[in-house]
């Protein structure tokens, strides 16, 4: 999927994620956990409606009983998902309506909301092509733009479920 500058620059987010929290943020794609510590903790909270949140949700309480997250981005798993804007932006914008959800359960069990809601994570997220990538000027900047794009979507997704909250 090197070819579709969506999917890389998914990727690449995802990456940078990883790379700036690595044992506080987590996304359950490839997921490896001992089954009885799954149960354990909980497993998924069935109340998300939404990607994403779950995860994020399921990490808190992980973290919270005492246990560790790994990153490893030794371990490689082949995906084949052409992205596309449209489909980077629905897939941000979910997981913004995701990340609101979150927060109001980690407030209400007196936990911190989010570590990547800031402007300098925001900046450096966009500018992380240039850090990492070895491809063309032109190609990091059409990167970059992609990732200000999933930020932009987050964004909305907040904003978005905060009204639909609000409006219940």
């Amino acid at each position: 999927v090197e070819n579709n500058l969506s999917s890389v620059a998914s990727q690449l987010f995802i990456r940078y994620l990883h790379e700036t929290f690595p044992t506080e943020v987590c996304g359950s794609h490839n997921l490896a956990v001992p089954r009885n510590l799954f149960y354990e903790v909980g497993q998924y909270n069935q109340s998300f409606n939404l990607t994403a949140g779950d995860d994020r949700e399921l990490w808190d309480r992980w973290l919270a009983a005492g246990y560790k997250i790994y990153y490893s981005p030794a371990v490689i798993v082949y995906h084949r998902h052409v992205m596309s804007p449209k489909k980077i932006w629905l897939q941000f914008r979910r997981y913004g309506r995701s990340a609101y959800r979150f927060s109001e359960i980690a407030a209400t069990n007196g936990r911190p909301t989010s570590p990547f809601n800031t402007v300098r994570f925001q900046v450096k997220a966009a500018l992380y092509p240039f850090k990492c990538s070895t491809r063309s000027f032109v190609r990091k900047c059409k990167l970059s733009g992609l990732i200000v794009l999933t930020q932009v979507a987050y964004f909305f997704g907040i904003v978005e479920e905060t009204v639909r909250t609000k409006r219940r």
